[in-house]
């Protein structure tokens, strides 16, 4: 657990079974990531970039049980660059906009995989993941449209997900 998670141990939850594994109504992506929209955010304010600075506040739950393994709810939000975490959130965050809430279930492959490694939790997970703001990159116009542009390129170019 966390620095910020700690201060709210006391409030920690179980994911219930019939949440460990998408809904009917989540959207599946070839990857294997799968999301459903909690609370829609902003229209028209654009996704963050590969390089983007977001700034969340997220539960997480590992699949298997339910067990949540940290949150920042209740505490202070988390700032990070958009690939700066793992594959999942880099897939899922730069679908999203700024005041939206998604649940993601992230399967092992697209998270921290199946050997466990410094206390990260394994296999499939859960999360809860609020966009708060967006910091484009140094050099990077805002991704609009599934495109990002460099200040010095002419044409814009779509973007291509690494996964």
């Amino acid at each position: 657990m966390t620095d910020s998670s700690a201060a709210s141990a006391a409030s920690t939850v179980t994911l219930p079974a019939d949440k460990r594994t998408p809904t009917q109504d989540a959207e599946k992506l070839p990857s294997g990531l799968a999301s459903v929209v909690i609370r829609a955010g902003q229209s028209g304010g654009g996704s963050p970039g590969l390089k983007d600075i977001v700034t969340v506040h997220y539960t997480g739950w590992t699949a298997a049980d339910g067990g949540q393994f940290d949150t920042t709810f209740g505490g202070e939000a988390c700032e990070f660059e958009t690939d700066g975490i793992m594959p999942g959130w880099t897939e899922g965050l730069m679908q999203m906009a700024i005041g939206e809430t998604r649940r993601w279930w992230i399967p092992s492959q697209l998270a921290y995989g199946e050997t466990s490694v410094a206390g990260r939790p394994i296999g499939a997970l859960v999360f809860d993941i609020e966009l708060i703001n967006i910091q484009t990159a140094p050099g990077l116009k805002p991704k609009m449209g599934g495109f990002t542009q460099r200040k010095e390129d002419s044409v814009n170019r779509p973007f291509k997900s690494p996964w």
